[in-house]
């Protein structure tokens, strides 16, 4: 007899079927949280959301608690069916235990760096409005499943669109899109909190906080798990996970890595305000000593030219010496020689030469002072006749 086609109905309760046990109760759980947020809104949202401001008062399971709430029938249905989309495939490559601890953690996790991001910026900025925005929503978590679903699958492209993204690029790009297309209804520093969470996980950071693949087969066969380990539903942790996962021999590695991550960021930050430093002490170094001078003697420099046109005319006609430079200036650079008439312009020059009858004049400083007393600097010197058959 043949098989007569099965309508949506009957596709609907066969996907639901084989639906993995912890992606079913992730589900479960977000949909009768707000089932529950329709019934009494105010209360829970006022009580349960993430608030940074009453995280701080104590209140550390809104870390947990805000994750599960959502703000409108628009919200849930895009992170069920991301949650669909994604767990189904994760849970089947790592397995249901492993899914439900990493969800816990991942939870924790993202609220405690959104949180700490909030705290840093008080205390960077002293406006204290950061603490006082609430958020709700899976999607913190979200980021983090689609960082190593990237992982996982080995992907590398992804279709956004009609747009080929590079796996490595694809969370960004969402990140992004979701915060321009959603502005000011999103929380952007939770979705990034997320993001980088996932990151920190599939690069090993994290994995010292997971029990390796050895413990989790040995929790599976616990009696208390027994009942849900043999269930059809229930996906058991391969042997060989696709997941950074940990002993406990290799926590010394793990620790050196993070330390030589921070080392590396601090002294990169210690070399920026080092340089910054050096610069800053150098300008004002020179601008004290052209202020010292003219301070000490505002008539030093008052044979010096006070125009590039006396500049010139001093190195083609020459005119009478100025007084000598003090020592601390450095005029070791200066090389006089006579010009055709016997004279030189003894200016204070500092850096560079100076060919007098030459061909040309380097560019050089000189210090003088103007009509006030003030000693400016010329930056450049003009250069000399180059013909010289017009001397």
């Amino acid at each position: 007899m043949q098989a007569q086609p099965q309508g949506r109905g009957g596709r609907c309760s066969e996907i639901m079927a084989r639906l993995p046990f912890t992606t079913r109760v992730i589900l479960a759980v977000n949909i009768l949280v707000y089932f529950y947020e329709l019934y009494n809104w105010d209360y829970v949202i006022q009580n349960y959301a993430f608030c940074s401001y009453m995280v701080h008062r104590g209140q550390y399971y809104r870390l947990i608690t805000g994750a599960y709430l959502h703000g409108g029938i628009l919200h849930i249905a895009m992170n069920m069916f991301t949650v669909f989309s994604l767990c189904i495939q994760i849970e089947q490559a790592i397995g249901s235990l492993a899914l439900a601890g990493l969800t816990l953690a991942f939870t924790i996790l993202s609220s405690s760096l959104e949180y700490f991001s909030r705290l840093m910026v008080v205390r960077a900025s002293g406006d204290i409005v950061w603490l006082h925005s609430c958020s709700v929503g899976f999607s913190g978590v979200l980021f983090s499943f689609i960082v190593m679903h990237t992982y996982i699958t080995r992907a590398e492209n992804y279709n956004l669109c009609g747009l080929r993204i590079p796996a490595w690029l694809y969370p960004w790009v969402l990140l992004i899109g979701i915060s321009v297309l959603f502005s000011g209804k999103v929380s952007f520093v939770g979705h990034l909190a997320g993001l980088l969470i996932g990151i920190a996980y599939v690069r090993g950071y994290l994995s010292i906080l997971f029990p390796s693949r050895a413990a989790l087969r040995r929790m599976e066969e616990w009696e208390y798990l027994s009942c849900l380990t043999e269930s059809l539903m229930y996906s058991k942790c391969p042997v060989d996970p696709p997941i950074p996962t940990t002993d406990w021999i290799s926590l010394t590695e793990i620790c050196g890595r993070i330390y030589a991550e921070l080392r590396r960021a601090c002294d990169g930050i210690s070399r920026f305000f080092q340089d910054a430093a050096a610069s800053r002490a150098a300008a004002n170094a020179r601008a004290g000593a052209y202020e010292q001078v003219a301070d000490q003697d505002p008539n030093l420099f008052a044979n010096a030219p006070q125009s590039d046109q006396d500049i010139e005319l001093a190195y083609s006609e020459g005119s009478p010496p100025a007084p000598s430079a003090p020592s601390f200036l450095d005029t070791s650079h200066i090389s006089e020689s006579p010009d055709e008439k016997g004279t030189v312009a003894n200016h204070t020059l500092i850096g560079g030469s100076v060919e007098i009858g030459g061909a040309r004049a380097s560019e050089m400083r000189v210090v003088g002072s103007g009509p006030a007393g003030r000693s400016r600097l010329i930056d450049s010197i003009p250069r000399a006749k180059k013909d010289r058959g017009r001397r």
